[in-house]
């Protein structure tokens, strides 16, 4: 059980399973519904929601492999808050993954307005990430998120917890 958990809620954390996929999207999509950089990011105002939650669940299936992603979950096994922990250098990919992935779905769905806005911020995101670190290799702790009805709830705490403990304890991987 979580610490900070609502005593009428029994929440427990795991890693992430494709099956959770589309639910953690939309927690996401609805964390960062008002986050100026995804509003930069996709700003068509009317779409946002539908785009947003397309670009998360793109962002979870790719971390998917590594495995660092950890969700906490209600009694009916639903997410309400979730992490990922990034490797440095972000996650192995070829050129076509990245385009059929990334590039292609979001210049269909979204348009070169807001891929372009995607690829600016992705670069800026790595400047600050970078400097921040001090070092060109560096872990990255992001995508963290509770469900908005829930603040203040632990959940947020507790997959921070969860990804810096497994770090921790299993030490960074030699590869992917």
């Amino acid at each position: 059980m979580c610490e900070g958990a609502p005593e009428h809620m029994i929440w427990r954390i795991r890693k992430l399973r494709r099956e959770d996929v589309n639910a953690t999207a939309g927690l996401l999509a609805r964390a960062f519904a008002d986050n100026p950089a995804y509003a930069f990011m996709h700003p068509r105002v009317a779409t946002r929601p539908r785009d947003l939650r397309r670009f998360f669940e793109r962002n979870l299936i790719w971390h998917l492999p590594v495995d660092f992603t950890w969700v906490v979950v209600d009694g009916a096994d639903a997410p309400v808050g979730t992490a990922t922990l990034e490797p440095p250098g972000g996650i192995p990919h070829s050129r076509w993954e990245l385009f059929s992935h990334w590039l292609l779905p979001a210049l269909f769905e979204q348009g070169p307005r807001t891929l372009r806005r995607m690829l600016e911020a992705d670069r800026a995101f790595a400047r600050l990430n970078r400097w921040n670190a001090e070092a060109p290799d560096y872990w990255h702790l992001h995508a963290v998120a509770v469900e908005p009805k829930h603040p203040r709830s632990g959940a947020g705490s507790a997959t921070c917890s969860a990804s810096s403990t497994a770090f921790c304890r299993r030490g960074p991987p030699r590869s992917f």
